[in-house]
């Protein structure tokens, strides 16, 4: 895998060179097209014997309570894969059409994300971050919002 990835990014190096371009240059335009993306995980550890008794929990009330905005973001919908169902903002409920698994999907506006699963193997939740901004400022300050957002599950 890493010599393919070597092999790829020299050949997107020598095309971007051919352009008078760094690939610094390349990704810089794609921000601007596309906007400046950024994706973290973080885990909040639910340490001692009660650890998977409140990752349950949580999932629970995720589940039975789904939030309507996450870090002052509309929730658009929520994808269950535990249920198979994708519910929108109206209420529509339609099949997800993915393999069951305890994951919780939030689909948000400006095209992010925040996806929620327990650890199959430690007392943690684990959650997925993708968000966007206009610009690297913005960008950053989302994710510190899903970011403090996360630290309130515990």
């Amino acid at each position: 895998d890493g010599v393919n990835a070597s092999l790829l990014i020299a050949e997107a190096a020598a095309w971007a060179k051919t352009q008078g371009k760094t690939l610094y240059d390349i990704l810089q335009e794609i921000y601007k097209t596309y906007g400046y993306y950024v994706e973290k995980v973080v885990s909040v550890t639910l340490p001692g014997k009660d650890g998977v008794v409140k990752m349950k929990e949580i999932m629970k009330s995720l589940r039975e309570n789904p939030p309507k905005e996450l870090a002052g973001k509309k929730v658009l919908a929520v994808r269950d894969y535990l249920a198979d169902t994708r519910t929108d903002c109206d209420g529509h409920v339609t099949p997800a059409g993915l393999p069951k698994s305890d994951v919780l999907y939030f689909e948000l506006v400006d095209d992010a994300w925040v996806c929620i699963r327990p650890s199959g193997t430690e007392p943690k939740i684990k959650v997925y971050i993708l968000t966007k901004g206009a610009n690297a400022q913005e960008r950053d300050a989302n994710l510190a919002k899903y970011s403090a957002w996360v630290n309130t599950l515990a």
